[in-house]
């Protein structure tokens, strides 16, 4: 579990940092960088480190009198045998509410598993900064110390997740890839296709399938034939989540 959690928490690149303005001075000539990063890299840094199969996220939105007023997101990695579940959640946001809600959930439940949780030790960084409308940017992009600079290129994989993660299970290459079309294709057991379900009704599916492989009482075929499944509901609720389909 160390090596695990050594791997997600590793520095992103500086190039997969984007950075924002804080609090001003009273000349409102510089501000204070706050970097952070885009939900992008989190599932490429999952993807890298225990496989794209290994890995799943759900969404329960938050709900009040005027609606969905934000989302908890349950982001669940297989290590060896066993899903193990961190949760977060967030507000929806001022821009594209119900994408940047989730968005943001997901990053904070990424924290959780050191997921660029070094940013948050970053110390104050004061940079120039100009008036854009009713905010403020930055007018030169901060440099980060070195500690919070990669050992390794964030795109650097290794041959395969399994060969430096003790505790995932081997990769098995003889497994076709599945593309976006195949996963939308694949059907529930009323004979629905996944690309017609929507968002929340693969939320609801990929909850029960992980309640489904937790109890450990299925045979081999079945478990594989499950994990199949979570892949594809997986592919497609990203994609829909990110309008991509």
């Amino acid at each position: 579990m160390n090596k695990l959690f050594a791997a997600l928490s590793e520095p992103f690149s500086p190039e997969a940092i984007d950075w924002r303005v804080g609090a001003t001075n009273g000349e409102k000539t510089k501000g204070i960088a706050l970097a952070y990063i885009q939900a992008r890299p989190v599932m490429d840094r999952l993807d890298e480190v225990v496989g794209a199969e290994n890995w799943t996220d759900t969404y329960t939105p938050i709900q009040d009198k005027n609606g969905t007023v934000g989302f908890i997101c349950t982001l669940s990695l297989k290590i060896g045998s066993d899903w193990i579940a961190k949760t977060d959640g967030a507000d929806t946001s001022d821009i594209e509410a119900i994408k940047g809600g989730i968005s943001d959930a997901f990053k904070r439940a990424a924290v959780k598993w050191g997921i660029g949780r070094y940013l948050y030790d970053l110390p104050n960084i004061w940079v120039p900064v100009e008036a854009r409308g009713k905010s403020f940017i930055l007018k030169e992009t901060p440099k980060l110390p070195d500690w919070a600079m990669p050992k390794k290129g964030l795109n650097s994989k290794p041959e395969t997740p399994a060969k430096h993660i003790e505790e995932t299970e081997p990769v098995n290459n003889s497994t076709p890839t599945m593309t976006i079309e195949d996963a939308c294709k694949t059907k529930t057991s009323q004979d629905k296709p996944y690309g017609e379900m929507t968002i929340v009704g693969l939320e609801k599916m990929l909850s029960a399938m992980h309640t489904k492989l937790a109890k450990n009482e299925l045979s081999p075929e079945e478990k594989a034939e499950v994990e199949r499944k979570i892949k594809a509901a997986q592919m497609v609720h990203a994609a829909k989540v990110n309008k991509e389909i």
